[in-house]
């Protein structure tokens, strides 16, 4: 598949980028039914793209191959402000590809991916951002397999568990949840 990467234009990239995104939230939410259905549906999509897209200090990109969109990402610049909780867990200046701000079409989402972040990453590094984060569904080993191929690694984990009652166990006097 040949890709070409071009400036993120809503007019054009829009509405193939919704179905792409409620396309892989089909997928994410295969491997995890607890996720909303509501954002299966692009129109439910359209909005949060639009976000991401829009967002100052933004670089969004659309992946084109035959004429169709194969894939978009929009990393946003962030600069935490030191006495911030986020300082914790963000460099000081860093960008981020948001859960919303990328998708590719199943199937290629390695080489989407790698062609979509190289382009993303010509633009910040150009300005001095050295440090890069992209959120991604649990579970999505192909998603995964791309980013850590550019060498991007785990930093951080996000969980859900139930709010039912969680019993209370003693064991040789420790009280364990």
């Amino acid at each position: 598949m040949r890709i070409s990467i071009v400036p993120f234009d809503p007019a054009k990239h829009l509405e193939a980028s919704a179905l792409l995104l409620a396309e892989r939230q089909v997928r994410d939410r295969g491997r995890d039914p607890r996720l909303p259905a509501a954002y299966e549906v692009p129109a439910a999509c359209r909005p949060l793209i639009e976000q991401a897209v829009s967002a100052e200090r933004t670089c969004a990109v659309a992946a084109v191959s035959g004429g169709d969109v194969v894939g978009f990402a929009a990393g946003t610049a962030f600069l935490a402000t030191p006495t911030h909780m986020t300082a914790a867990f963000f460099p000081p200046r860093c960008i981020n590809i948001g859960y919303a701000a990328h998708a590719a079409t199943g199937g290629a989402e390695y080489d989407v991916y790698r062609e979509l972040y190289a382009a993303i990453a010509d633009h910040f590094v150009a300005r001095g951002y050295f440090d890069h984060n992209v959120y991604l569904p649990a579970g999505d080993a192909a998603a995964a397999d791309a980013w850590v191929s550019l060498g991007f690694g785990r930093t951080v984990t996000a969980g859900l568990r139930g709010v039912e009652f969680v019993p209370l166990i003693w064991f040789l006097g420790i009280l364990l949840l």
